[in-house]
Protein backbone atom coordinates (compact mmCIF):
# COMPACT_ATOMS: atom_id res chain seq x y z
CA UNK A 1 0.00 0.00 0.00
CA UNK A 2 1.04 3.28 -0.68
CA UNK A 3 0.64 6.50 0.75
CA UNK A 4 -0.66 9.34 -1.22
CA UNK A 5 0.67 13.09 -1.07
CA UNK A 6 -1.62 15.82 -0.48
CA UNK A 7 -1.67 17.19 -3.53
CA UNK A 8 -3.20 14.25 -4.81
CA UNK A 9 -6.47 14.46 -1.95
CA UNK A 10 -7.93 17.08 -3.30
CA UNK A 11 -8.31 19.55 -6.33
CA UNK A 12 -6.94 23.33 -6.44
CA UNK A 13 -9.47 25.70 -7.41
CA UNK A 14 -7.69 28.66 -9.15
CA UNK A 15 -9.99 31.71 -8.01
CA UNK A 16 -8.49 34.21 -10.36
CA UNK A 17 -9.97 31.68 -13.02
CA UNK A 18 -13.50 32.00 -11.51
CA UNK A 19 -15.88 34.83 -13.31
CA UNK A 20 -17.13 36.74 -10.37
CA UNK A 21 -15.71 38.12 -6.97
CA UNK A 22 -18.15 37.07 -4.57
CA UNK A 23 -20.62 34.25 -4.33
CA UNK A 24 -23.13 37.64 -3.62
CA UNK A 25 -23.09 37.94 -7.38
CA UNK A 26 -24.04 34.26 -8.22
CA UNK A 27 -27.75 33.05 -8.30
CA UNK A 28 -29.10 30.04 -5.56
CA UNK A 29 -28.63 26.43 -7.38
CA UNK A 30 -31.84 24.99 -8.29
CA UNK A 31 -30.92 21.25 -7.26
CA UNK A 32 -29.22 20.24 -4.11
CA UNK A 33 -25.81 18.91 -4.78
CA UNK A 34 -24.92 15.51 -4.44
CA UNK A 35 -28.90 14.14 -4.37
CA UNK A 36 -29.29 13.82 -7.96
CA UNK A 37 -31.69 10.46 -7.51
CA UNK A 38 -33.34 12.32 -4.80
CA UNK A 39 -34.53 14.86 -7.04
CA UNK A 40 -35.43 12.56 -9.83
CA UNK A 41 -37.78 10.49 -7.47
CA UNK A 42 -39.45 14.05 -6.37
CA UNK A 43 -39.77 15.19 -10.05
CA UNK A 44 -41.38 11.59 -10.88
CA UNK A 45 -43.61 11.71 -8.15
CA UNK A 46 -44.60 15.84 -8.98
CA UNK A 47 -45.96 14.41 -12.34
CA UNK A 48 -47.55 11.63 -11.22
CA UNK A 49 -51.44 12.42 -11.89
CA UNK A 50 -52.95 10.46 -9.53
CA UNK A 51 -53.89 10.89 -5.37
CA UNK A 52 -53.11 8.34 -2.91
CA UNK A 53 -49.30 8.34 -3.40
CA UNK A 54 -46.39 9.87 -1.06
CA UNK A 55 -43.05 10.65 -1.27
CA UNK A 56 -40.89 10.12 2.59
CA UNK A 57 -37.85 11.40 2.74
CA UNK A 58 -35.21 9.95 5.17
CA UNK A 59 -32.13 10.46 5.82
CA UNK A 60 -29.39 12.45 8.30
CA UNK A 61 -30.37 16.02 9.46
CA UNK A 62 -28.87 18.62 7.41
CA UNK A 63 -29.36 16.69 4.22
CA UNK A 64 -31.45 19.55 2.83
CA UNK A 65 -34.68 17.29 2.81
CA UNK A 66 -37.18 19.74 3.40
CA UNK A 67 -35.22 22.36 1.96
CA UNK A 68 -35.44 20.39 -1.79
CA UNK A 69 -38.70 19.06 -1.33
CA UNK A 70 -40.13 22.77 -0.54
CA UNK A 71 -37.99 24.00 -3.18
CA UNK A 72 -39.46 21.69 -5.62
CA UNK A 73 -43.17 22.12 -4.39
CA UNK A 74 -43.02 26.06 -4.71
CA UNK A 75 -41.68 26.17 -8.46
CA UNK A 76 -44.28 23.17 -9.17
CA UNK A 77 -46.41 24.30 -11.49
CA UNK A 78 -50.54 22.35 -11.57
CA UNK A 79 -52.01 22.51 -14.53
CA UNK A 80 -54.35 19.78 -13.65
CA UNK A 81 -55.21 20.87 -10.10
CA UNK A 82 -56.26 24.64 -8.80
CA UNK A 83 -56.77 25.69 -4.95
CA UNK A 84 -60.59 26.35 -3.56
CA UNK A 85 -62.02 27.73 -0.97
CA UNK A 86 -65.09 25.35 1.14
CA UNK A 87 -67.75 26.96 2.68
CA UNK A 88 -70.67 25.87 4.75
CA UNK A 89 -73.62 27.38 4.41
CA UNK A 90 -76.91 26.82 5.72
CA UNK A 91 -79.68 24.27 4.22
CA UNK A 92 -82.93 26.05 5.28
CA UNK A 93 -85.22 22.81 3.63
CA UNK A 94 -82.84 20.66 6.17
CA UNK A 95 -80.86 22.58 9.09
CA UNK A 96 -79.05 19.51 10.37
CA UNK A 97 -77.47 19.02 7.29
CA UNK A 98 -75.82 22.10 5.86
CA UNK A 99 -74.52 22.60 2.24
CA UNK A 100 -70.76 22.94 1.10
CA UNK A 101 -69.49 25.31 -1.34
CA UNK A 102 -66.60 25.15 -3.70
CA UNK A 103 -65.04 28.27 -4.15
CA UNK A 104 -62.40 29.66 -6.32
CA UNK A 105 -59.46 30.58 -3.64
CA UNK A 106 -60.43 33.88 -2.42
CA UNK A 107 -63.86 34.31 -3.27
CA UNK A 108 -65.13 32.19 0.30
CA UNK A 109 -64.16 34.81 2.84
CA UNK A 110 -65.41 37.43 0.14
CA UNK A 111 -68.52 35.75 0.03
CA UNK A 112 -68.68 35.33 3.70
CA UNK A 113 -67.90 39.06 4.29
CA UNK A 114 -70.63 40.27 1.62
CA UNK A 115 -73.27 38.71 3.71
CA UNK A 116 -72.12 39.86 6.90
CA UNK A 117 -72.50 43.53 5.22
CA UNK A 118 -76.08 42.34 3.99
CA UNK A 119 -77.09 41.34 7.35
CA UNK A 120 -75.41 44.36 9.18
CA UNK A 121 -77.85 46.14 6.82
CA UNK A 122 -80.83 44.23 7.23
CA UNK A 123 -80.48 44.17 11.08
CA UNK A 124 -81.32 47.91 11.21
CA UNK A 125 -83.62 48.37 8.47
CA UNK A 126 -86.27 45.67 8.30
CA UNK A 127 -87.09 46.75 12.58
CA UNK A 128 -87.09 50.21 11.13
CA UNK A 129 -89.56 49.64 7.89
CA UNK A 130 -91.76 47.63 9.52
CA UNK A 131 -92.27 50.05 11.93
CA UNK A 132 -93.21 52.14 10.10
CA UNK A 133 -96.47 54.24 9.80
CA UNK A 134 -97.14 53.20 5.49
CA UNK A 135 -95.92 49.49 6.40
CA UNK A 136 -98.45 49.39 9.63
CA UNK A 137 -101.35 51.41 8.45
CA UNK A 138 -101.71 48.89 5.47
CA UNK A 139 -101.60 45.82 7.96
CA UNK A 140 -103.89 46.91 10.06
CA UNK A 141 -106.45 47.68 7.38
CA UNK A 142 -106.04 43.96 6.23
CA UNK A 143 -106.23 42.59 9.70
CA UNK A 144 -109.37 45.46 9.87
CA UNK A 145 -111.02 44.23 6.92
CA UNK A 146 -110.49 40.63 8.26
CA UNK A 147 -112.19 41.16 11.17
CA UNK A 148 -115.23 42.80 9.88
CA UNK A 149 -115.91 39.73 7.73
CA UNK A 150 -115.58 37.76 10.60
CA UNK A 151 -117.87 39.72 12.75
CA UNK A 152 -120.37 40.09 10.23
CA UNK A 153 -120.52 36.55 9.73
CA UNK A 154 -121.21 35.32 13.31
CA UNK A 155 -123.73 38.56 13.51
CA UNK A 156 -125.74 36.64 10.91
CA UNK A 157 -125.81 33.15 12.88
CA UNK A 158 -126.48 35.38 15.93
CA UNK A 159 -129.64 36.82 14.57
CA UNK A 160 -130.84 33.69 13.08
CA UNK A 161 -130.64 32.22 16.52
CA UNK A 162 -132.11 35.09 18.14
CA UNK A 163 -135.12 34.60 16.32
CA UNK A 164 -135.27 30.93 17.49
CA UNK A 165 -135.01 32.48 20.88
CA UNK A 166 -131.34 30.39 21.26
CA UNK A 167 -128.03 32.34 22.16
CA UNK A 168 -124.62 31.98 20.25
CA UNK A 169 -122.09 32.34 23.15
CA UNK A 170 -118.24 32.54 22.85
CA UNK A 171 -116.59 29.60 25.18
CA UNK A 172 -113.02 29.61 23.93
CA UNK A 173 -111.14 31.63 21.64
CA UNK A 174 -112.44 30.02 18.24
CA UNK A 175 -115.09 27.81 20.29
CA UNK A 176 -118.62 28.90 20.24
CA UNK A 177 -122.19 27.57 21.62
CA UNK A 178 -125.85 27.55 21.32
CA UNK A 179 -127.40 27.87 23.88
CA UNK A 180 -131.49 27.87 24.64
CA UNK A 181 -132.66 30.92 26.55
CA UNK A 182 -135.54 31.62 28.78
CA UNK A 183 -136.23 35.22 28.20
CA UNK A 184 -132.86 36.70 28.76
CA UNK A 185 -131.25 33.90 30.29
CA UNK A 186 -130.19 31.08 29.29
CA UNK A 187 -132.12 27.95 30.29
CA UNK A 188 -131.38 25.75 33.46
CA UNK A 189 -131.43 21.93 33.14
CA UNK A 190 -134.14 22.18 35.71
CA UNK A 191 -135.77 25.22 33.39
CA UNK A 192 -135.54 22.97 30.07
CA UNK A 193 -137.05 19.65 31.62
CA UNK A 194 -139.85 21.72 32.60
CA UNK A 195 -140.64 22.56 29.22
CA UNK A 196 -143.04 20.26 27.49
CA UNK A 197 -141.51 17.87 24.91
CA UNK A 198 -142.90 19.99 22.18
CA UNK A 199 -140.74 22.66 23.33
CA UNK A 200 -138.08 21.13 24.25
CA UNK A 201 -137.93 19.10 20.44
CA UNK A 202 -138.72 22.28 18.53
CA UNK A 203 -135.42 23.99 21.13
CA UNK A 204 -133.09 21.07 19.93
CA UNK A 205 -134.27 20.99 16.38
CA UNK A 206 -133.18 24.91 16.31
CA UNK A 207 -130.27 24.22 17.78
CA UNK A 208 -129.36 21.04 15.01
CA UNK A 209 -130.14 24.17 12.06
CA UNK A 210 -128.07 26.32 13.70
CA UNK A 211 -125.31 24.07 14.26
CA UNK A 212 -125.21 23.44 10.80
CA UNK A 213 -125.14 27.39 9.96
CA UNK A 214 -122.65 27.62 12.19
CA UNK A 215 -120.09 25.22 10.82
CA UNK A 216 -120.43 26.52 7.74
CA UNK A 217 -119.87 29.89 9.18
CA UNK A 218 -116.65 28.44 10.68
CA UNK A 219 -115.27 27.23 7.49
CA UNK A 220 -116.06 30.60 5.84
CA UNK A 221 -113.38 32.14 8.00
CA UNK A 222 -111.13 29.62 8.28
CA UNK A 223 -110.72 30.36 4.44
CA UNK A 224 -110.58 34.16 5.16
CA UNK A 225 -108.26 33.58 7.87
CA UNK A 226 -105.86 31.98 5.54
CA UNK A 227 -106.59 34.33 2.82
CA UNK A 228 -105.53 37.34 5.56
CA UNK A 229 -102.67 35.40 6.59
CA UNK A 230 -101.30 35.34 2.51
CA UNK A 231 -101.84 38.32 2.18
CA UNK A 232 -100.12 39.57 5.07
CA UNK A 233 -97.54 37.37 3.89
CA UNK A 234 -97.32 39.17 0.91
CA UNK A 235 -97.54 42.69 2.11
CA UNK A 236 -94.30 41.02 4.42
CA UNK A 237 -92.39 40.06 0.94
CA UNK A 238 -93.51 43.35 -0.72
CA UNK A 239 -91.97 45.52 1.94
CA UNK A 240 -88.79 43.24 2.62
CA UNK A 241 -88.12 42.78 -1.04
CA UNK A 242 -88.10 46.79 -1.15
CA UNK A 243 -85.57 46.84 1.81
CA UNK A 244 -83.09 43.65 0.44
CA UNK A 245 -84.09 42.89 -2.89
CA UNK A 246 -81.57 44.82 -4.72
CA UNK A 247 -78.91 44.52 -2.33
CA UNK A 248 -79.70 40.71 -3.11
CA UNK A 249 -79.21 41.06 -6.59
CA UNK A 250 -75.81 42.85 -6.99
CA UNK A 251 -74.70 39.89 -4.93
CA UNK A 252 -76.20 37.52 -7.35
CA UNK A 253 -74.64 39.74 -10.23
CA UNK A 254 -70.71 39.70 -8.51
CA UNK A 255 -71.55 35.88 -8.17
CA UNK A 256 -73.23 35.14 -11.43
CA UNK A 257 -70.48 32.85 -12.98
CA UNK A 258 -70.63 30.58 -9.46
CA UNK A 259 -74.39 28.49 -10.11
CA UNK A 260 -74.23 27.55 -6.28
CA UNK A 261 -73.81 30.58 -4.74
CA UNK A 262 -76.85 32.29 -6.59
CA UNK A 263 -79.21 29.03 -5.84
CA UNK A 264 -78.10 29.96 -1.85
CA UNK A 265 -78.73 33.82 -2.53
CA UNK A 266 -82.00 33.09 -3.37
CA UNK A 267 -82.83 30.65 -0.98
CA UNK A 268 -81.38 33.41 1.39
CA UNK A 269 -84.15 35.58 -0.50
CA UNK A 270 -87.61 33.53 0.31
CA UNK A 271 -86.22 32.09 3.59
CA UNK A 272 -86.08 36.01 5.04
CA UNK A 273 -89.41 36.20 4.47
CA UNK A 274 -90.07 33.12 5.86
CA UNK A 275 -88.48 33.90 9.07
CA UNK A 276 -88.95 37.59 9.17
CA UNK A 277 -89.32 37.59 12.95
CA UNK A 278 -85.53 36.80 13.52
CA UNK A 279 -85.20 40.47 12.97
CA UNK A 280 -87.91 42.13 14.53
CA UNK A 281 -88.75 42.94 18.42
CA UNK A 282 -91.74 43.37 20.54
CA UNK A 283 -90.14 46.52 22.07
CA UNK A 284 -88.04 49.16 21.76
CA UNK A 285 -86.28 48.12 24.54
CA UNK A 286 -85.41 45.07 23.14
CA UNK A 287 -84.80 46.23 19.94
CA UNK A 288 -81.87 48.52 21.63
CA UNK A 289 -80.36 45.66 23.26
CA UNK A 290 -80.69 43.14 20.03
CA UNK A 291 -78.72 46.45 18.07
CA UNK A 292 -75.98 47.15 21.06
CA UNK A 293 -75.33 42.94 20.72
CA UNK A 294 -74.60 43.18 16.54
CA UNK A 295 -72.54 40.41 16.69
CA UNK A 296 -75.03 37.76 18.89
CA UNK A 297 -77.94 39.30 17.23
CA UNK A 298 -76.52 38.73 13.96
CA UNK A 299 -78.73 35.87 12.53
CA UNK A 300 -76.71 32.54 13.03
CA UNK A 301 -78.25 30.94 9.70
CA UNK A 302 -77.08 33.18 7.33
CA UNK A 303 -73.46 33.33 8.58
CA UNK A 304 -70.64 31.59 6.13
CA UNK A 305 -68.53 29.33 8.06
CA UNK A 306 -65.53 28.90 5.99
CA UNK A 307 -63.70 25.65 6.12
CA UNK A 308 -60.79 26.40 4.15
CA UNK A 309 -59.81 29.65 2.41
CA UNK A 310 -57.41 30.18 -0.08
CA UNK A 311 -56.00 33.98 -1.40
CA UNK A 312 -55.18 32.66 -4.73
CA UNK A 313 -55.93 29.83 -7.34
CA UNK A 314 -52.26 28.13 -6.80
CA UNK A 315 -52.28 24.88 -5.15
CA UNK A 316 -51.16 26.15 -1.48
CA UNK A 317 -47.72 24.35 -0.25
CA UNK A 318 -48.33 23.42 3.75
CA UNK A 319 -45.84 22.77 6.07
CA UNK A 320 -46.90 20.84 9.23
CA UNK A 321 -44.13 19.55 11.62
CA UNK A 322 -46.75 17.79 13.90
CA UNK A 323 -48.85 15.58 11.36
CA UNK A 324 -51.09 14.38 13.80
CA UNK A 325 -55.06 13.24 12.95
CA UNK A 326 -56.34 16.50 13.99
CA UNK A 327 -53.72 18.70 12.68
CA UNK A 328 -53.99 17.61 9.17
CA UNK A 329 -57.95 16.07 9.27
CA UNK A 330 -58.98 19.48 11.77
CA UNK A 331 -61.58 18.18 14.43
CA UNK A 332 -65.52 19.52 15.38
CA UNK A 333 -66.05 22.29 17.55
CA UNK A 334 -68.90 22.21 20.07
CA UNK A 335 -70.97 24.95 20.58
CA UNK A 336 -72.77 25.15 23.75
CA UNK A 337 -76.35 26.47 22.93
CA UNK A 338 -78.95 27.56 25.70
CA UNK A 339 -77.49 24.47 28.02
CA UNK A 340 -77.42 21.50 25.38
Amino acid sequence: MKSLPLHQLYKACVLKDLPFKTTRQLEPLAEIVGQNRAQEAVRFALAMPHGGYNVYAVGRNGLGKRTMMLRYLEHHVDTLQQSHDWCYVANFEEPRNPKLLQLPGGMGTQLKQDMEKLMTRLVKTIPQTFDSDSFLERSEQLKNDYGKRQEDELAKVAAQAKRKKVSLTVTTPGGYRLVAMNGDEPHTAESFQALTEEQRDKFEDSINKLEKKLRQALRKMADWEQEYADKQQALNQETLEGISGHQIDELVEKYREQPDVVTYLEAVRKDLVDNLDIFLEDDEEQAAIAWAALDKRMPRRYLINVLVHQKTNEVPVVVEDNPTYHNLFGYVENVTYKGT
